[in-house]
């Protein structure tokens, strides 16, 4: 999947896992998550920490007239507040996604899958 741009010096196309590590970056400095995990679970229930290299497999991406939905699976930490950490991130989200690529973001769907 990618999203193309038109203008009159040709087209640009953005790769769905551009949009993974940019979603992925902009958990770095959101107090109380640990990080991305995949949506798989390993076994007996254990969820994996991705790492970079991996981010897209902790994301959905779904695009529907020139807007998209994501969905993402995260790790926090115990003792935070994890609405708040979960709000913070889907505005960072938004903000990061519409300003650095121009993609109009409808949705942003937490699930935290595991607390360290």
């Amino acid at each position: 999947m990618s999203f193309e741009y038109k203008n009159e010096l040709g087209h640009t196309h953005i790769s769905f896992d551009v949009i993974a590590d940019l979603v992925g970056m902009s958990m770095g400095n959101i107090e109380g998550i640990v990080g991305m995990t995949s949506q798989n679970r390993l076994k007996d229930g254990v969820y994996e920490l991705l790492k970079r290299e991996n981010y897209k497999k902790g994301i959905t991406v779904t695009e529907d007239n020139g807007e998209i939905d994501i969905d993402v699976s995260i790790i926090t930490l115990k003792k935070c507040s994890i609405p708040k950490a979960a709000w913070e991130l889907q505005k960072t989200i938004k903000e990061s996604l519409e300003a650095m690529v121009d993609l109009r973001v409808r949705s942003v769907n937490i699930k935290v899958e595991s607390v360290k």
